[in-house]
């Protein structure tokens, strides 16, 4: 059974049923690949801080789940260019703090351009989901049997990784040494032509 004090009821993903988490054991620890998220704008204009953010996988995913963690406002959002509609409606409020959903087509990156008011701190959560819980073969899952399916209208059967939005570290690139040779004169001398005009 799940204890209601842990940090998997945070960042909730939608759920048709409204249904919650109801079952989580200990796992051996495995090397699923971590997205690169770089920031190539973070730079403050006026009382507004504005930010891009290039987030690739490295892994085969489908979908990414952004989440804000501490109510800042976020203003003139686009998703790889595209504006974000305002609407109302009942799954927002069964998924507080979330910002959007994103289905990953070609394992392409996602670009999020926004602002914040400058004297607002950014905190955003990435969920990062890949549907391949039982034919990834990091992993050796139980499958169903025939006449079996997953509940439908809720994520299931996905490998899940959940991070900090924050620039990955960078790999700093060896960089390469030259070995410098002192100059030598040219061995070839030129006369210099003694007939004057």
């Amino acid at each position: 059974m799940i204890k209601n004090n842990t940090s998997i009821y945070s960042n909730k993903l939608y759920s048709k049923y409204g249904s919650e988490y109801t079952f989580m054991t200990e796992a051996p620890l495995k090397k699923i690949p971590k997205p690169t998220i770089e920031f190539l704008r973070d730079t403050v204009k006026g009382n507004q801080h504005l930010y891009k953010i290039k987030i690739t996988p490295n892994r085969s995913v489908n979908r990414y789940d952004i989440f804000v963690n501490n109510n800042v406002q976020i203003n003139n959002l686009k998703a790889n260019g595209v504006q974000s509609i305002d609407f109302k409606s009942n799954i927002v409020s069964k998924t507080a703090g979330k910002l959007l959903t994103y289905y990953v087509v070609d394992n392409l990156p996602l670009e999020l351009e926004f602002s914040t008011l400058n004297t607002q701190n950014l905190d955003l959560n990435l969920v990062e989901s890949s549907f391949d819980l039982l034919a990834n073969s990091l992993l050796k899952m139980t499958q169903r049997k025939p006449g079996m399916i997953p509940m439908p209208f809720v994520l299931n059967d996905a490998i899940i990784i959940k991070q900090k939005i924050k620039p990955s570290p960078k790999v700093e690139k060896e960089k390469a040494s030259f070995r410098r040779f002192p100059k030598q004169k040219d061995s070839i001398t030129v006369e210099v032509d003694s007939i004057k005009r």
